[in-house]
């Protein structure tokens, strides 16, 4: 679809919808945004997702 996926996982959930149509404004690339506590191991994660 031509149309923006949303994917958000919380714990053992994960939802994903389609918001709206790409405008020709848009940046089409994928990003991730990891939010946790406090404390969050940034280094960690970064080697994790990177394989």
């Amino acid at each position: 679809k031509p149309m923006r996926l949303l994917l958000q996982a919380v714990g053992p959930r994960i939802n994903h919808y389609y918001d709206r149509a790409w405008t020709a404004q848009d940046d089409r690339r994928s990003r991730l945004v990891v939010i946790g506590l406090k404390g969050l191991n940034r280094p960690a994660i970064e080697r994790i997702l990177a394989g």
